[in-house]
């Protein structure tokens, strides 16, 4: 039996991420991977710096491609606005080294000859999740060519075998927005030469969290905040924020739209209003 155990997008969320790698060495995977989007949260430093400690190995996500690419002349315009502060954050964050280090991650992986990884999005892979249309799938087949085709990117577990090919999602470990804000992961099986999945999900303290985060939100301001709540809640929190944002509060800075949207929700503020 192999098994290999793929851990995805973490978003800095190192009190996750410590977690569930407590629970694999009892476990003891033959390998495990990480599914892109490692940064670009609470503690990107620490987690990063706890994977490679760890020496798993991963592929590039669209966070990794923002912070990249969010701070400097060639910047494109839709990474300037005020969304992308916690990115820019994130990088300030990063030594020269790490950044050197992400930038050679790779689109796709082969764990083992039977399968692919990729993140799942744009040109670092395809979307894999519930509403995946067959034709997607497909095209996945004929571009990867392996009888297991994995991502992240959705924060959502998924499973599909389809036309002989197991589709997997892994998840988010530190960012889950399926209504379980415990840390899921997944693990690769093959018995007899037959490959199967089965996820996992591990409890952490996700009080620790905005204590952890206190410098990430001082800096990204609202828009990381509300990515701290959506860790702490395990249901999407962004999507909404930005849809009153653009439609309630037009015009408003982003950290008064988060104080608006954090009573509609009856949150506790993770941030203290400008005016205090």
């Amino acid at each position: 039996m192999i098994r290999i155990a793929i851990i995805g997008d973490p978003h800095g969320n190192l009190p996750a991420v410590e977690a569930v790698l407590r629970r694999l060495e009892d476990e003891s995977p033959d390998a495990i991977y990480h599914a892109g989007d490692v940064i670009n949260g609470p503690v990107s430093r620490r987690t990063l710096e706890l994977l490679d400690s760890r020496g798993i190995p991963g592929v590039f996500g669209n966070h990794e491609e923002y912070i990249l690419q969010c701070d400097g002349d060639d910047t494109p315009e839709r990474l300037r606005s005020e969304r992308f502060n916690p990115a820019r954050c994130t990088r300030r964050e990063l030594t020269d080294e790490q950044l050197r280090e992400i930038a050679s991650w790779p689109i796709l992986l082969r764990p083992d000859p039977d399968i692919t990884l990729v993140h799942g999005t744009g040109r670092i892979g395809h979307r894999i999740a519930d509403e995946t249309s067959n034709d997607v799938l497909r095209e996945a087949q004929r571009e990867y060519g392996t009888p297991v085709i994995v991502a992240g990117h959705t924060h959502r577990v998924f499973k599909r075998v389809f036309e002989g090919t197991l589709f997997v999602n892994a998840g988010s470990v530190g960012r889950p927005v399926d209504g379980d804000p415990r840390a899921p992961y997944a693990v690769l099986e093959r018995k007899n030469g037959e490959w199967d999945v089965r996820f996992e999900r591990v409890e952490y303290d996700r009080d620790l969290l905005p204590e952890l985060a206190r410098g990430w939100i001082e800096c990204g301001g609202g828009f990381a905040a509300v990515t701290v709540h959506e860790m702490q809640l395990g249901r999407r929190m962004l999507t909404p924020f930005l849809r009153r944002w653009d439609e309630l509060w037009p015009g408003a800075a982003m950290d008064d739209a988060y104080q608006r949207f954090a009573a509609m929700e009856g949150l506790r503020p993770l941030m203290q209003p400008q005016s205090a």
